[in-house]
This record gives C-alpha cells, structure tokens and sequence, in this order.
C-alpha cells in the first residue's frame, strides 16, 4: 500500500506539487504566457557562454535533467538574455500518448521558467497531422515561436510533413516571428529570422 510520502515523491517526480498552471485546453497543457522578447544569437544548453537566448534544439537525454530538477537550473538559465522552451522529441514513431507528454513538457517548463521571472519564447513542434490536436496547445495567438531543422533534412518525407506542419502552426497560432535554428527547409515559404546551427557558426569563425 502507499504511504503519503510515496505518494508525494511520485507526484513531485511529475513536477506537479511545483506548480500547475493555467491552461485553455482538454489536455491541461500550459499555456506560455507571450512576451516581447528579442533574441540576437542562440547558444545551446549547457555551453558555457552565456550571451544571447537558450536553446534546446539537442537529443533529449542533454536536457532531460532540466526536468528532473527543475529549479537546480533557475540561476543557471537567469544568466542567459531569455531561454526557449525545451524541444523534448515528437517522433512520427513515438505514441501520442509519448507526444502529448513531451507537448505538456515544453510548456510546463516554459511557464514554470516564466513563474521566475526568465524570458521565454515557446519551440513548437510536431509529427504527423495527427498531432496537430495537441502540439499547438499552450501558445498565445501572435507569439513569438522558435522551431527547428535538425535531423529533418534526412529525408523528403520529413521535410513534407515539416512543411505541413509550419503551414498549420501559421494558420492557427499567427505568429509575430518565426524563430529558426538550422538550414532552411525546402518548400518552406514562410518567412522567418534564421540562425545557423552552433557548429556552423563556430566553424565560421575559425
């Protein structure tokens, strides 16, 4: 049987005794409160440069402690001009159940970032058309929004369902700018401030 304490340490493993915040949705995924905010370079995570905006546009398991232990890395992301929210993967192959976790991640941190006062501009991504139910949930109309290229250049398929994907965020959240990390997608015929990928621009600078 469980005792409270169990309960209460499996509960703050889910980060809901750290908060639970407003949301407009069936899913209760958070909403990411838009701010004006002006990013000038993204830095990866972790990178010990600090000046410019946080990015998580990485594999999962480089990021996944800033969930675990969420407030161990206030201070840390205070450093940075403002932060986006954490691109947690939405493989075509992964369940939606496993999607919609991830879509809730994103904005829970986001929100929960904002809760203490850092700046943050939302990532958006998605799958298949299938989720597009939930992985536009938790972002205010007009918004500022980051997305990204990494590993979608692979292949025709990916760049398609991108492609469809960036046409529906349009269309439903109209966003203020798009924020792109990585080498344009094909087809892509939206207009958006594109930043290179770290690697490329420290190759750049040699």
């Amino acid at each position: 049987m469980d005792t409270w304490k169990s309960i209460n340490k499996r509960l703050d493993s889910l980060n809901l005794k750290k908060g639970i915040y407003p949301f407009s949705n069936k899913y209760g995924i958070p909403t990411i409160i838009k701010q004006d905010v002006k990013v000038n370079k993204l830095i990866p995570f972790g990178k010990k440069e600090k000046d410019g905006t946080a990015h998580f546009f990485l594999d999962d398991y480089a990021f996944e402690r800033v969930w675990n232990t969420p407030k161990k890395y206030i201070n840390t992301l205070k450093q940075y001009d403002n932060v986006l929210s954490p691109d947690f993967s939405l493989y075509t192959d992964y369940p939606i159940a496993v999607q919609i976790w991830n879509t809730y991640r994103n904005r829970w941190l986001g929100r929960y970032w904002q809760s203490h006062g850092i700046q943050v501009i939302p990532t958006v991504g998605w799958s298949t058309p299938e989720s597009y139910d939930f992985c536009y949930l938790g972002i205010e109309e007009g918004s500022k929004v980051a997305v990204g290229s990494i590993g979608i250049l692979k292949s025709d398929k990916a760049s398609k369902l991108f492609n469809l994907g960036i046409n529906e965020m349009v269309e439903r959240l109209h966003p203020e700018k798009i924020i792109f990390y990585g080498e344009m997608v094909k087809g892509c015929k939206h207009e958006c401030c594109c930043h290179p990928s770290y690697a490329k621009t420290n190759l750049r600078g040699l």
